[in-house]
């Protein structure tokens, strides 16, 4: 799929962005479609018997009890993303972390290639222990 992306977007962060996002969109929707799915439709029965409009049901009872899932996929998503977008970085050429860290690796540079390993993980893992923290914010009614 990468030479096609890189035959139709060309070289630059364009195709980067476009196959990381891609990367990082089904998994998220995978586990939307899931949480959507498997809402307690008692809860929808309800509140649609208590006269809730269609935005008073998406907000009121949807979106709470889809957030954990929604919040899972983007872990998810965020890891494939940032795969996605080295991949293309290391293969089309396009200077990032991901170009860096094929050239250090195709040099036999191991210290040089362990410690950008080492910032893209400590990135990650920031970027999904904000999301857990805001997955607690948002989801602190589950107990």
């Amino acid at each position: 799929m990468l030479p096609w992306i890189v035959l139709l977007l060309g070289y630059g962060t364009t195709p980067a962005i476009f196959y990381g996002a891609i990367h990082g969109l089904f998994p998220i929707m995978v586990l939307v479609m899931g949480a959507v799915r498997d809402v307690d439709r008692t809860l929808v029965t309800v509140a649609r018997s208590l006269g809730a409009t269609t935005w008073q049901l998406y907000w009121k009872v949807l979106l709470p009890a889809i957030v954990p899932s929604v919040l899972a996929g983007m872990r998810l998503g965020i890891a494939f993303c940032l795969l996605g977008v080295l991949v293309v970085e290391m293969f089309a050429g396009v200077r990032g972390m991901g170009h860096v860290m094929g050239s250090l690796a195709n040099g036999f540079q191991a210290p040089e290639l362990f410690a950008a390993t080492g910032l893209v993980s400590a990135a990650s893992i920031a970027i999904v222990l904000a999301l857990d923290h805001l997955n607690d914010k948002l989801s602190h009614w589950r107990g």
